[in-house]
């Protein structure tokens, strides 16, 4: 018995060393892409500050400027300044000058000339600080924002505004500013300041990792021509989108993401990018891509991994690979790289290579030394036609962590001395 209950114990405890030696081949969300080029790791979720509506802030008038302008062209030096002024004026606002005129003149005394032209330009100097202070998000008192949020926010209540001072300070250092300059008639020049109030909006925030894919028509390895976009914000209520290039423009804070407007890209129609595209219909087949999307040939290759960051890797191969995973502590592995019974993505997933492990295919070696990788691109022949061992593999439940193991080892000896204990009792009582 005691021989038994011994083979026993050694049978599960071979059962158990096979399962932890097995390469992690990792799940993955199907929709994360990758059949288009593009791998979408999702960072997190976030309240995203974005701008609902905007408001009037403030407005100048034009008119008295270009009149004196064309009164006093004797005073060269003055109307030069006055004329430099208001052409930054126009540019704030991302108009020419040179467009909107002539103007209508008003004439003015002779004898107030001067006078006149002297208050245009202080005037032009006044409207041309308030400008640049306002592009440049330099606020001050004189223009009243936060309380203009405030009666903004009080106004809709059925808007989720941000209400924490770190989230307004955010708000107000990215606040969405829009310049407006309108010739009214004739005479008449108008520049408005209208800005966008901040609201909280539920959304996910993705790092994009590109990665080779595999054309449908012709077999060959492609890479995206265009790789600037590193991150990608989606609205969850309407499918917008915002493009990063880079993350450092944005800032956190409690859960919060707010990016600078100048540094991001607000796409609203989710098929007319191919980063959104991909996003939106990453599980579908890679030929969806090909009017949107530009890809340049790759070198011929069977196999390709693109490092994700934590250990793993992003595969593709063109067919069925055999593989030996090795680890430093004694642990071997053989078995085919196989990752879906679904056609479009049976060779194409997620796959972790651990703390001083090598994973080996016929064609690359990825070797983790204490967490940095070494990728070698090898040849290997032998590996291609090897016979893949049959490996014996337990129900998954059974090996969720080490105790559990251990756990299971003991109940079955708990088990089988209680068999033995009843049996030999039962004996006893028919001796007796």
């Amino acid at each position: 018995m005691r021989m038994k209950s011994a083979k026993l114990i050694a049978i599960l405890c071979i059962f158990y060393v096979n399962q932890c030696v097995c390469l992690k081949k990792v799940k993955f969300k199907e929709c994360n892409g990758g059949l288009g080029g593009a791998y979408f790791s999702e960072v997190g979720t976030f309240n995203f500050i974005d701008t609902k509506d905007s408001t009037f802030l403030t407005s100048y008038t034009l008119n008295s400027l270009e009149n004196s302008i064309g009164n006093a062209e004797i005073y060269s030096q003055e109307t030069t300044k006055l004329k430099s002024n208001l052409n930054e004026i126009y540019k704030i606002c991302g108009k020419n000058r040179a467009h909107f005129l002539p103007y209508e003149i008003s004439p003015i005394p002779r004898n107030q000339l001067k006078e006149n032209l002297v208050k245009a330009l202080d005037d032009s100097n006044e409207i041309l600080s308030d400008l640049l202070a306002l592009s440049s998000r330099n606020f001050s008192d004189k223009f009243g924002i936060k309380e203009k949020m405030k009666e903004t926010h009080e106004s809709k209540s059925n808007y989720f505004y941000p209400t924490h001072e770190k989230n307004l300070e955010m708000a107000m250092k990215y606040i969405d500013l829009i310049f407006n300059l309108n010739k009214i008639s004739e005479n008449s020049v108008v520049v408005t300041v209208e800005i966008g109030i901040p609201v909280l909006v539920k959304s996910e925030l993705f790092r994009i990792f590109y990665v080779p894919r595999l054309n449908p028509k012709t077999g060959n390895f492609e890479f995206l021509k265009d790789q600037s976009i590193r991150h990608l914000v989606r609205i969850s209520s309407n499918f917008h989108f915002f493009l990063i290039k880079n993350i450092e423009s944005c800032e956190f804070f409690n859960g919060t993401m707010i990016c600078d407007p100048r540094q991001t890209k607000r796409v609203t129609d989710r098929d007319s990018t191919c980063v959104t595209k991909q996003n939106n219909y990453g599980c579908y087949e890679s030929d969806r891509f090909e009017e949107i999307c530009e890809f340049e040939k790759l070198k011929s290759r069977h196999e390709e991994f693109t490092y994700l960051g934590d250990s793993k890797f992003y595969a593709l191969l063109t067919r069925k690979a055999n593989y030996i995973y090795h680890c430093n502590d004694g642990r071997v592995q053989e078995g085919e790289l196989v990752f879906t019974n679904r056609e479009i993505r049976r060779y194409a997933g997620i796959v972790e290579v651990e703390d001083n492990c090598t994973l080996r295919t016929a064609y690359t070696t990825l070797i983790n030394k204490n967490g940095a990788f070494d990728v070698k691109i090898i040849d290997d022949k032998d590996l291609i036609w090897a016979d893949v061992p049959k490996i014996i593999y337990m129900p998954i439940w059974m090996f969720a962590s080490s105790v559990t193991i251990i756990s299971l080892i003991a109940v079955v000896i708990l088990i089988y001395r209680i068999f033995i204990f009843i049996s030999r009792f039962k004996a006893r009582q028919e001796y007796y």
